[in-house]
């Protein structure tokens, strides 16, 4: 009777076959048994995986021709591309998997500060104001104004709307000295202060029919020019975590090194158009104005320059904080990309809350997963959601007196005080954090320190109990691997994760133990 073998992967290393009708020790043929090298791949497939996975590229002809005459791949060619630019490029691709960081679709700048031009016609004008300096929304008329004129006059349009001339002027999106363009004159305007007092670089002065878009229209944008300053930051973002993997630094310096770049795009964002913003807002600043290199918007220069002690590398960096716009979805992000610890319902599901509790940590069903995520967002408790502002403690106290005494007696509160205070109670359970920075509603004794402590300090809770080193192992060996690890690897990346703590928390001596090891070259 022909006897059908089934094989199994065991240990990441040997097959164990199975028999119908036979017993573990007693084979019918010991012909029939596995070899346990079946699926190791031969020397010059690993070089190509090697290749592929530390690289992002195939190997050349002249690194096949040299395992001709060797076993296996040298270890000095795996350390070579492990301190090559192209590892550096292929792991910084390999955290987009963890940050996503698309926020193209963000458009920082308001309406109001958006240029539009109609088909045909070559005039720059503003929709979102144009009712405000002509009664209509229209453009103006398609006649030069005198340069010496520093007066706008208008002229009616015979339908209750007014219009003025142009203006040539040469945009700061615009290379070539000689292109100038057509702008609405109202629109050309560059005084930085209005007659009444109001700062035209701001929401308000986008409202005021003394103020335009400024010297070279610094304070609007047009067509795709905000695209240049997102992609700018999700750029910046990734050189960070390049000069981490490149100068090969504890694996913690992504969360403490407090280095950071910026170049034309971001520079002329942060001096020019923050206070014209639409959703997102990057006031109050987390860095010192002064503190910013200007550069021209064209200027695709990158510039070093070191952040305040307060932010945590990439946690509180400009792209997190947008692609991730609440302190929670911050906090989940981190849970799930570096401690592999998703917030997800328990397989027989969650009880129906009877009633709504405000405080999420009590709300029945709902305390499942808030009772430690509420507690983990309070680390971002001090960084603007919907935004990436820095809140310093001097200027926004747990508890603010303005924001109490609005909360309190119905006056009306301020702008910082209806952003980041609690100035209405919806409930009574609410009412005894009135006037308190939202970061500390609802917060228990021993979660206070979380606010005034950041980001860093959840990272290294992850590095004290040994979650992150180990999530940072099963992460790499998963992507090493192309597949999922499950209990059988569970001793392996323990060991890995032992290890990758041993090494200083060096991110290249885990990809190489785990790429050097048996388990690498038999799942190819």
């Amino acid at each position: 009777m022909m006897l059908r073998k089934t094989c199994g992967l065991v240990l990441g290393a040997w097959l164990v076959c199975f028999f119908p009708g036979s017993t573990s020790g007693s084979l019918p043929n010991a012909d029939l048994v596995c070899p346990p090298d079946i699926l190791k791949v031969d020397k010059y497939q690993v070089l190509r995986a090697l290749s592929l996975d530390l690289r992002g590229t195939i190997p050349t002809l002249d690194e096949y021709a040299l395992l001709d005459e060797l076993d296996d791949v040298p270890e000095w060619l795996l350390d070579d591309w492990l301190d090559g630019d192209e590892f550096v490029e292929q792991t910084v691709r390999n955290f987009r998997e963890i940050f996503w960081p698309n926020i193209t679709n963000f458009p920082l700048t308001n309406f109001r500060a958006a240029f539009s031009r109609e088909p045909g016609s070559l005039l720059y004008w503003r929709k979102g104001v144009a009712a405000t300096y002509r009664n209509k929304v229209i453009p103006c008329r398609d006649d030069k104004v005198d340069p010496d004129n520093t007066e706008i006059e208008t002229v009616a349009d015979g339908s209750g709307g007014v219009q003025e001339g142009y203006r040539w002027i040469l945009p700061y999106w615009e290379s070539n000295p000689t292109k100038k363009v057509k702008v609405c004159a109202f629109d050309a305007q560059e005084a930085l202060v209005s007659p009444t007092a109001t700062p035209c670089g701001t929401l308000e002065g986008q409202k005021d029919p003394a103020c335009g878009c400024g010297p070279d229209l610094r304070w609007c944008r047009y067509g795709g020019t905000y695209l240049a300053i997102n992609r700018s930051m999700a750029e910046a973002f990734e050189k960070r975590i390049g000069a981490v993997i490149g100068d090969d630094l504890p694996y913690m310096a992504l969360f403490e090194d407090n280095r950071a770049w910026i170049n034309g795009p971001i520079s002329f964002f942060l001096h020019n158009q923050v206070g014209v913003p639409r959703i997102n807002r990057f006031t109050p600043r987390a860095l010192p104005l002064e503190d910013i290199p200007v550069l021209d918007f064209l200027d695709d220069t990158w510039v070093e320059i070191t952040l305040p002690d307060y932010h945590a590398g990439l946690l509180t960096d400009p792209m997190y904080l947008l692609r991730f716009q609440t302190n929670r979805s911050r906090a989940n992000r981190f849970y799930n990309g570096f401690l592999c610890e998703p917030f997800e319902a328990p397989e027989k599901g969650i009880a129906l809350a009877s009633t709504l509790h405000p405080d999420l940590q009590q709300r029945e069903g709902c305390d499942y997963c808030h009772g430690r995520l509420e507690p983990a967002a309070a680390f971002w408790g001090r960084w603007g959601e919907t935004g990436a502002g820095y809140l310093n403690p001097v200027d926004f106290p747990p508890l603010r007196a303005d924001c109490e005494i609005c909360a309190l007696t119905g006056q009306l509160c301020g702008d910082e005080c209806k952003r980041f205070y609690l100035v209405n109670a919806v409930s009574p359970a609410e009412e005894p954090y009135l006037g308190m920075l939202n970061s500390y509603v609802f917060r228990y004794d021993g979660h206070m320190k979380n606010v005034e402590a950041g980001p860093r300090l959840l990272a290294m809770k992850g590095v004290v109990d040994h979650r992150l080193p180990r999530c940072v192992a099963n992460r790499a060996a998963e992507q090493l691997f192309g597949r999922s690890t499950d209990v059988v690897d569970k001793e392996w990346i323990d060991t890995l994760a032992v290890d990758f703590a041993a090494s200083n928390y060096s991110y290249r001596s885990l990809v190489k133990q785990i790429v050097m090891s048996d388990a690498y070259r038999r799942l190819r």
